[in-house]
């Protein structure tokens, strides 16, 4: 007979630097700097995401007959949530919020009935005078997810801004473009765009040197 009891805490401190693309239609347009679409992403100040594992399982062995044995268990594992430690963090739930969470809500709500049975069962046959064992067992398992899909809300609260060529070919022909941005309540606001059309015709033409 065993038993077990482990708390396993999940520590990952995200952060990242700022950093943008340019994007190019084909060669041709990359060495005439005629570019296609950019995009920014702010820096992403340093989060501090917990979690605590549980694990626990039961387990014996009943000799039925001198060479029959049965194995039985039964496994509790509780995989919890990630949460930030100072609240920073913005989840994003169509289900519950509508879209963007208000900062600091949960992550997710947890699983907390992952009860896993197990059984087995070994025979030693006569026949082969205790020289080989069949062995038999059925269980059910579960494991967390993997962690790198389940951060996602630290990242959340970073702005983002992107221009693509047709929102400067806007621009152009009507002196005014909208830009979609992420500001940092986390709703999609437009930003527009004026000024006179040499102003404006400067924005979308290419510059070299």
């Amino acid at each position: 007979m065993g038993a077990y009891l482990k708390l396993h805490p999940v520590f990952t401190d995200p952060a990242a630097s700022a950093d943008g693309t340019l994007t190019y239609t084909s060669r041709d347009t990359f060495q005439l700097n005629q570019l296609d679409s950019a995009s920014v992403t702010a820096t992403l100040p340093l989060k501090r995401l917990r979690k605590t594992q549980l694990f626990t399982f039961f387990q014996d062995e009943y000799k039925a007959t001198p060479n029959i044995n049965f194995n039985a268990g039964l496994r509790y594992q509780f995989f919890n949530a990630f949460r930030e430690k100072n609240g920073r963090a913005v989840p994003f739930d169509f289900a519950s919020c509508g879209g963007f969470c208000q900062t600091g809500a949960g992550f997710s709500s947890p699983r907390k009935n992952d009860i896993d049975p197990y059984v087995g069962l070994a025979w030693t046959p006569p026949i082969f005078r205790g020289k080989a064992v069949i062995r038999s067992s059925f269980g059910i398992y579960h494991g967390d997810g993997q962690l790198e899909d389940q951060n996602l809300p630290a990242f959340n609260d970073v702005p983002r801004y992107s221009l693509r060529v047709l929102q400067v070919l806007c621009i152009r022909q009507f002196g005014t473009a909208a830009v979609e941005t992420f500001d940092t309540e986390h709703v999609v606001r437009s930003r527009h765009i004026t000024g006179s059309n040499q102003e404006l015709n400067a924005l979308s033409e290419p510059q070299t040197g």
